[in-house]
């Protein structure tokens, strides 16, 4: 079979709506060929003719079809008033229980979303170096949380690879507004959006998001509790501020002296939480959706180059 090649042919169907429908999208994305090699560049992809950021635009699209799926995921477990119980003990003790579902199947969802974004500033990069140019494996948007090094791989390279940015001219337009949204530029480099996307994309590569829930305020939990105001109150507590929620987790427990009469302990009305995604860096679904806007902005900076 020596000689033999396979191609693949992507097709990308919705698992969150249930439509199941294709993008419809073909490109040449993978050669396999028994006992040759064949570089990634020596294929071309194929686009429509005027449109050379078509790539980027289906990618943004695909990470805000995912990122609606997961709100809409998200808020049918929040609306399920099974998720939140009021336990009680006795007439004098009562318990607020939280019993949220795995969210693993949110986190792959948010993980599909952060990928398509990350890979719509690297179709970027490919588009503009193929204007003038012939990208490689080595061609990437770079993400540098400090100058020297962002020097280093976008412009000289280093031993394992090329610079990324080879093929552009260093004092071009483009490449002035690639390094005007480097995280290294602001002054908290870390919190940038742009290394959110990047840290939650390394770390989505190798495992599930890390997907705990946090109460946003304990204050409003105890608000949005009632008790009988002539129970005599001998103990009333919460979870901490921003205290991860996994599995059956107590939010709120309150104590009434048995001399007195039964506390008959009610919810109100219900209460804030939110899931996030990431370890060191909790990021909700909103800063997700803010960090899709700042790329699709960003992306729209350099539309111009491209008429």
């Amino acid at each position: 079979m020596s000689g033999f090649a396979i191609f693949l042919r992507s097709r990308s169907t919705s698992r969150f709506d249930g439509t199941g429908i294709s993008t419809g999208l073909p490109f040449l994305g993978f050669v396999s060929c028994v006992g040759l090699s064949l570089p990634l560049r020596s294929f071309a992809m194929t686009t429509p003719k005027g449109n050379r950021l078509v790539g980027v635009d289906a990618k943004l699209g695909r990470a805000r079809e995912h990122l609606d799926a997961l709100k809409a995921e998200l808020r049918s477990i929040y609306d399920d008033p099974k998720t939140v119980r009021l336990d009680q003990r006795s007439d004098w003790e009562f318990r607020l229980i939280a019993d949220f579902p795995d969210l693993f199947h949110a986190a792959t969802v948010a993980g599909d979303a952060v990928q398509n974004l990350r890979s719509a500033l690297d179709h970027l990069i490919w588009a503009l170096v193929a204007r003038n140019a012939s990208p490689g494996r080595h061609t990437q948007f770079p993400i540098i949380q400090k100058r020297r090094d962002f020097l280093i791989r976008a412009f000289r390279g280093t031993k394992q690879s090329k610079p990324y940015l080879m093929g552009l001219a260093p004092r071009s337009y483009a490449v002035r507004l690639i390094v005007a949204a480097q995280p290294y530029r602001s002054s908290d480099p870390g919190h940038h959006m742009l290394a959110l996307l990047a840290h939650l994309s390394n770390l989505d590569k190798h495992q599930t998001l890390y997907t705990p829930i946090h109460l946003l305020d304990p204050k409003e939990v105890r608000e949005a509790i009632g008790w009988n105001p002539l129970a005599i109150l001998t103990g009333l507590g919460a979870i901490a501020s921003n205290s991860p929620i996994e599995g059956q987790t107590e939010l709120v427990w309150i104590t009434f002296d048995p001399a007195g009469p039964p506390g008959n302990v009610h919810m109100k009305r219900r209460f804030s939480v939110t899931p996030t995604f990431g370890v060191t860096m909790n990021v909700s679904y909103r800063v997700l959706a803010d960090i899709h806007a700042y790329v699709a902005a960003y992306v729209g900076e350099f539309r111009k180059l491209f008429t």
